[in-house]
């Protein structure tokens, strides 16, 4: 599988023959994509259902750190033969952009989050995948995530980019936000010989690990 041993590691590949995402809509709320036709970019998804752009209000979603693009290729990077291949390669991937450049680092804000979040569960998508996070904890971001866990939708969010005690850094006690939230299914890292990230978040909000 070229160099997508994320997807071997996890067994993706096994349930390939009963389904590789076809049908299913997935929500990248990230950085953007790298939408530009002329890109060289070989991980791209086979189904790419558009975005917005809800940091700039604008239709053109292109991303601003390359990390968006990164994440969509890992949800579905179709099987092209070049670079890798995504963990469900037929599934259809909406990209909602909520970062914007400011003092040269992408930052976020709560409100386009939650717009992206409402608009996500509107447009019928049955996943929604926020690898980002932060320190502060929000009513108002923890109640669009519950009316869109109520409403069925699988929310993936990441445990957040802390260094463990053991290798130096500060204990985690619990992951970033959204992670820390309940209705979201929390992913640490690992790398490809299973064992633990130096910078995966960890503490009781982690519900699983998987290639980071």
């Amino acid at each position: 599988l070229l160099n997508s041993w994320q997807v071997t590691l996890v067994g993706a590949d096994l349930v390939w023959p009963q389904s590789q995402g076809e049908g299913v809509s997935v929500c990248v709320i990230d950085t953007g994509y790298d939408s530009d036709p002329d890109s060289r970019h070989p991980d791209r998804p086979s189904k790419l259902d558009g975005g917005y752009n809800f940091a700039g209000r604008s239709p053109d979603y292109r991303d601003v750190s390359a990390h968006g693009t990164h994440v969509a290729g890992i949800v579905a990077a179709a099987r092209n033969g070049v670079g890798s291949v995504g963990i469900a390669p037929l599934a259809t991937v909406r990209m909602y952009q909520v970062f914007r450049i400011r003092s040269g680092s992408p930052v976020a804000s709560d409100a386009d989050i939650i717009a992206a979040l409402d608009a996500a569960l509107a447009d019928g998508c049955r996943i929604i995948n926020m690898s980002l996070g932060g320190g502060s904890d929000s009513d108002a971001e923890h109640t669009a995530i519950r009316k869109a866990y109520q409403s069925g939708v699988l929310i993936v969010a990441a445990s957040g980019n802390s260094e463990d005690a053991r290798h130096g850094g500060i204990a985690t006690a619990q992951a970033s936000y959204p992670g820390a939230y309940p209705e979201c299914l929390t992913v640490g890292a690992v790398d490809k010989w299973s064992a633990l990230a130096d910078f995966s978040g960890t503490g009781s909000a982690v519900g699983l690990v998987a290639p980071g």
